[in-house]
């Protein structure tokens, strides 16, 4: 990551421009913010997280998963809803963005998306009308994730 994008206005109002383009009201929508979609078929992970801050783990474990099933393309997902962290503290979703958009830019497998829900049904939804019917569509999660869906609370 060079150190003079880190402070790229340009590409923050345009994460910003973004972000206020999604309406959480609305029916299940993504936006691929950085790379040409391009696939309709075989295999795609999705990460979903707040990312706040991204980090060298989130990015081995959408390697090593994608490595694991030989996943065509991993999107890292940012939501304006993130499921349990209504009230973020830290880095604003801009901010997040841009990270991960800097830390996926060498990796042509990785793409950073962001959605206007937050369950992962939704999301599905969302990523099913970019992808297409064909791919193969797998989340990605961590083990905060997979205690978060076994809670009963949720549900």
């Amino acid at each position: 990551m060079a150190a003079d994008n880190l402070y790229d206005l340009k590409r923050l109002f345009k994460f910003r421009e973004v972000l206020e383009g999604l309406d959480a009201e609305a029916s299940p929508h993504a936006l691929i913010s950085d790379k040409p979609l391009g696939i309709t078929k075989g295999a795609v992970g999705v990460l979903s997280g707040s990312f706040n801050p991204p980090t060298f783990a989130h990015m081995e474990l959408a390697r090593r998963v994608k490595e694991s099933f030989r996943l065509n393309r991993v999107y890292f997902t940012i939501s304006r809803v993130t499921i349990d962290k209504e009230r973020v503290e830290g880095l604003v979703l801009e901010d997040r963005l841009h990270l991960l958009s800097e830390l996926t830019d060498p990796l042509e497998w990785a793409s950073v998306a962001v959605v206007n829900k937050g369950l992962y049904f939704e999301q599905a939804q969302a990523f099913r009308s970019q992808v297409g019917g064909k791919a193969k569509m797998q989340f990605i999660v961590g083990m905060d994730k997979v205690l978060q869906i076994f809670a009963p609370r949720y549900y």
